[in-house]
């Protein structure tokens, strides 16, 4: 596994209990309310791999293929998103659903 994907990172407190599960890879943690972002880089401020930003996952659509993922994992986001059909195709554009 070489690239981690988790949508709606929030503040980081699930991400931040398996963490040690993805110390190999690149995690990249995401939330589109940018309220949460600066909590959530100051929690993983000392794991070189994990990059938080301020995005919207339907923005991954338009993406390049290098943001593409071994796992996208999206914990209780998915069930706040406005187009959940649209959300599973991004995903399987991006690669493997969990």
């Amino acid at each position: 596994m070489k690239n981690v994907l988790d949508v709606g990172t929030a503040t980081g407190g699930p991400l931040h209990t398996i963490i040690d599960y993805f110390s190999k890879a690149r995690v990249l943690g995401i939330d589109y309310n940018k309220l949460y972002v600066p909590a959530c880089q100051k929690l993983f401020k000392n794991y070189p791999n994990v990059e938080i930003k301020h995005m919207n996952f339907y923005d991954l659509e338009t993406e390049e293929a290098e943001n593409q993922f071994d796992i996208i994992i999206f914990g209780s986001s998915f069930m706040i998103m406005p187009d959940q059909t649209k959300a599973i195709e991004v995903a399987k554009r991006k690669h493997i659903l969990i």
